[in-house]
């Protein structure tokens, strides 16, 4: 059986067709590769841009709710002391009490 000349045609008339077939289908796979490239790119950005979360176990960053530095024990002192004085100072204008020395120094020798 030989090939004809009409059965050349049609096939030449048609290559047209299968090698647009052949583009797109390639041109498919490289379109959703690309896709998935673009996604994973997002997802790092959005990962960059969250906050990280630390270490539980390291505490030499640690802030009290003051805002300052929890791991100097003489700062925490003087903190204390300088809220105690506060303290003391507030309840004394509650009361009507201007003297600061009042309520510091309590005499029991009587």
């Amino acid at each position: 059986m030989a090939i004809q000349p009409i059965d050349l045609q049609t096939m030449y008339s048609q290559m047209g067709n299968v090698a647009k077939q052949a583009a797109h289908a390639q041109q498919g796979v490289q379109l959703s590769q690309s896709m998935n490239q673009v996604e994973v790119i997002k997802q790092n950005a959005e990962n960059a841009s969250k906050v990280q979360k630390t270490n539980n176990g390291s505490k030499s960053g640690a802030v009290d709710e003051d805002g300052r530095n929890k791991s100097d024990p003489q700062q925490n002192d003087r903190d204390d002391e300088k809220r105690r004085k506060e303290d003391s100072h507030e309840i004394s204008k509650s009361y009507g009490l201007s003297e600061s020395y009042l309520g510091v120094h309590i005499d029991i020798s009587r």
